[in-house]
């Protein structure tokens, strides 16, 4: 079995690049609904694929308006969690939880400062899947330990 931190950078990896690629449809393959996106702007309820196609439509324009030519997502740490429970019941279900840091870039040049953000990946029929993010962007009220 693979290692947390592993899983974990592999799912962003490969929802990153379905974004980047404009693949929204390819995105909502990779998540369980209700998802939950929290962000600056407030807490989303992703209840469908439609509507995460569009969150995902939107965000790829946001990269477009900001000049950006790549966009990465670089796992901190991650641990699996929920594995005693998931036994215990008998449900095919784990869950990892991950901190990531979030680059948006034009060549070498930041566009926004790197912020930290925080995902749930859950074990669904052997394959593991987004089920919520929540990024933490730099603000008198979330601030961010650089050190991390």
């Amino acid at each position: 079995m693979k290692d947390a931190l592993t899983i974990y950078q592999y799912h962003l990896d490969s929802v990153s690049q379905l974004i980047w690629d404009r693949d929204f449809e390819g995105v909502t393959a990779l998540m369980t609904y209700p998802h939950e996106l929290a962000t600056a702007r407030g807490v989303t309820v992703v209840d469908r694929p439609e509507t995460m196609v569009d969150w995902a439509r939107e965000f790829r324009a946001h990269l477009d308006q900001l000049g950006a030519t790549s966009y990465h997502r670089v796992a901190v740490a991650a641990a699996l969690i929920g594995i005693n429970a998931a036994a215990i019941s008998g449900e095919d279900e784990s869950e990892i939880s991950g901190f990531h840091r979030v680059y948006v870039l034009s060549g070498a040049t930041h566009l926004i400062d790197p912020y930290i953000s925080e995902a749930t990946l859950k074990l669904c029929d052997g394959v593991w899947l987004g089920s919520g993010v929540r990024a933490v962007l730099r603000s008198t009220r979330y601030p961010v330990d650089d050190e991390a």
